[in-house]
């Protein structure tokens, strides 16, 4: 169809600018919005993956939580074990203390007696007695060797009582994986130390 009607072209030619023009537009349009969902798009991947390191750094720091809140119980744990292992030596070395006491007074009326029998002995010739020295001197042999052994128990007890109270202090700390009771704190062999036992008298 041909226009020859010079009013009629114009308009058409009009028409047709605005068209293009209003194609141009859309296609911008278009182009843009095309720009905007690319943009969105990289921005919600990189939201999504930001939200996986944030979720896989919670869950560490989650499992992090958990090993200190169990080294801290271990800790709390540790330090009342050991606060009890320091009163047990403490006892046990009162005990000994008063046990010694009591064979020290033995000791001595021993000695007094082993005395006395010696200078009758002297005195008056008896085999009767000098048998039963034999036997005090022999007692009171046993008896000093027995207060010697258990003095050696009294410094040891007191050596690990030390260590005890240097460790007391660390165990209020957590250090991962060094939480753990110190073995045989406890007493020496109650048939060693004769503690219930009367020391046997003539």
């Amino acid at each position: 169809m041909r226009v020859t009607d010079p009013c009629q072209l114009c308009s058409w030619r009009r028409e047709k600018k605005a068209s293009h023009q209003h194609q141009d537009a859309l296609r911008r349009e278009l182009e843009a919005q095309v720009h905007t969902i690319q943009i969105l798009t990289c921005e919600k991947t990189e939201l999504q993956t930001a939200l996986y390191y944030s979720q896989h750094a919670v869950q560490q720091l989650e499992g992090e939580s958990r090993d200190l809140v169990s080294c801290l119980h271990d800790s709390w744990k540790f330090a009342g074990e050991l606060e009890q292992a320091l009163s047990a030596v403490a006892t046990q070395k009162k005990k000994a203390g008063r046990y010694i006491e009591e064979l020290t007074k033995e000791r001595d009326a021993l000695s007094l007696e082993l005395y006395r029998n010696t200078y009758i002995v002297g005195r008056i010739i008896d085999e009767e007695l000098k048998e039963k020295n034999i036997k005090l001197q022999e007692k009171l042999r046993l008896l000093e060797s027995e207060m010697s052994e258990i003095q050696l128990n009294v410094k040891e007890l007191e050596r690990k009582l030390e260590r005890a109270k240097l460790l007391l202090p660390q165990a209020s700390g957590c250090s991962p994986g060094g939480c753990g009771i110190p073995d045989r704190l406890g007493p020496w062999s109650r048939d060693r130390a004769g503690y219930g036992e009367a020391p046997v008298k003539s």
